[in-house]
Formats: structure tokens, C-alpha cells, sequence
């Protein structure tokens, strides 16, 4: 297909979809029209620029324009959905463009930095300058000092050790280096969720707290899974997403009475 004939026919698509934004255009849209990131490879553009290409005009554009602080916002409320900061590609995949936030912030990073003020100290180090034993050594204290063996997240959340992904790099997994460092092992739990075990045990915990609960809340239950795994059953990409299916799922009568 050439440059033209794709032009032409993203018209033809936003025309026919009317879409709401950027994420409902891409997800209605002809599977012969590539995803937007490749999109904007293809034409150095963004999402706007390449619909005025195509012939959209200006005034039939559907899109709100935001300040920074908005911006902002909407990725606090993404980390805050997610109960991460999400990578670059990882925001993407979400639907939506980096390219704003480089405007605004210089570049995602930046954007993701005034968020999470340690963001920084989780990137890893291009070079790494102890050797395994050490490495080894560094983990145990660390564990010691925290009394636990430390889990990936501990390493994650922490300021005063490498990024977890150096010590897999080095040992292969988690379980491989509390093994090394002599830490008696882990049973896993092989418990095995549905997703309609999870809506129940969240449609419950709706219903006691009255109102959507936070990812940490979340974590806490021992009878959920992690939000990981909550996020894959439902086939969403939030947990905003998520309690929207538990809200619609609840009787109005309910919601009054509890």
C-alpha cells in the first residue's frame, strides 16, 4: 500500500469510526492501518499531523488539548492505576504517545521522574563494578539490615542497592540468589485463580469498604493475587478498568445498603 492509498484510507476510517480520542481510533481501525507508533515512524509525525495528511481538517479533529499539569495528571493516574510507573513501551502499548510529554518534560523519563521521585535511582547502571561474590555479600547485608531476604521489590523500592535486574542478570532469578545467599527457600504458591474468584473476592471487598480500594489496599489482601495477575484475568490494562466491570457488576440496591 502506498503512502497515498494509507492516507486515504485512515480518512475513510476516521470518518466511519468518529473515534473519541487517539486510543478508540487505533482500536476500531482497519488492521491494514499500522499501530500509531509505527504510524508516526513511517511519517515523522504525530497522531494529529498525519489525520490533517490525510485530509481531516482541523475543525473535525476530536481530541482535547491539555496543559502540563494535565499531562501530568493523567500519567500519575496511570501510575497510580497500574501501581507502577510504567516503562516508555509499556506506556505505548497503553495507547498512548511519549512525544507529549518530551514536549512538556524533555522527555518520558523526566515526566516519570516528577512522579516518582526515586525513578532515577531504579534505572540500572551501565557498568557494574563488583563481581559476583560481591554482589552476593551486598544482598545478604542488605537483607540482614532489613530483616528479610529481599525480594525484587525490596531491590526495586530501594536507594542503597543495584536494581534488582542487575542480580538476575548475574544469577538468573530471585530464587537462585536468596538460594546463593544461603536463605532457606520459598514455597510458591500454586494457588490458581479465575477471574470470576477474583471478581467475587473484589465485588466483597467493594461492598465492605464502600468504594474502589487502592493497589496497596489491594496487595495486602492474602486471598487476591497480585495486580498482575487481576489486570491479565480481566483482559485490562488498569484497575481503573477493573473496578469499572465490579461497579457495573453490582446491583444499584447494593451499593445504597452497604
Amino acid at each position: 500500500m502506498s503512502d497515498k492509498e494509507l492516507l486515504e484510507l485512515i480518512k475513510e476510517e476516521y470518518k466511519r469510526i468518529k473515534p473519541k480520542g487517539c486510543w478508540d481510533f487505533f482500536k476500531k481501525r482497519d488492521k491494514r492501518i499500522p499501530c500509531l507508533q509505527n504510524l508516526q515512524k513511517k511519517f515523522n509525525k504525530t497522531y494529529n499531523e498525519i489525520l490533517i495528511m490525510s485530509g481531516i481538517s482541523d475543525e473535525e479533529l476530536n481530541y482535547v488539548r491539555r496543559d502540563k499539569k494535565q499531562y501530568l495528571d493523567k500519567l500519575n493516574e496511570i501510575y497510580e492505576s497500574l501501581g507502577y510507573m510504567p516503562s516508555q513501551s509499556e506506556f505505548i502499548k497503553l495507547g498512548y504517545t511519549p512525544k507529549v510529554l518530551a514536549k512538556y518534560f524533555g522527555s518520558y523519563a523526566n515526566a516519570a521522574k516528577k512522579i516518582k521521585d526515586d525513578f532515577e535511582n531504579h534505572k540500572t547502571p551501565t557498568k557494574i563494578k563488583e563481581s559476583k561474590e560481591q554482589l552476593l555479600k551486598m544482598y545478604i547485608e542488605y537483607s540482614n539490615k532489613i530483616g528479610k531476604p529481599a525480594s525484587y521489590n525490596d531491590l526495586l523500592k530501594s536507594n542503597k542497592i543495584y536494581d534488582p535486574s542487575i542480580f538476575l542478570i548475574r544469577f538468573g532469578s530471585m530464587s537462585k540468589l536468596k538460594e546463593e545467599a544461603g536463605f532457606p527457600p520459598i514455597i510458591t504458591n500454586k494457588t490458581t485463580y479465575t477471574k470470576e474468584d477474583i471478581k467475587i473476592k473484589l465485588i466483597d471487598l467493594y461492598l465492605k469498604k464502600n468504594k474502589k480500594v487502592t493497589v496497596k489496599q489491594i496487595n495486602s489482601q492474602e486471598d487476591l493475587p497480585c495486580l498482575k495477575t487481576i489486570l491479565t484475568k480481566f483482559k485490562k490494562t488498569s484497575m481503573t478498568e477493573v473496578w469499572q466491570e465490579i461497579e457495573d457488576s453490582i446491583p444499584l440496591s447494593e451499593k445504597k445498603l452497604s
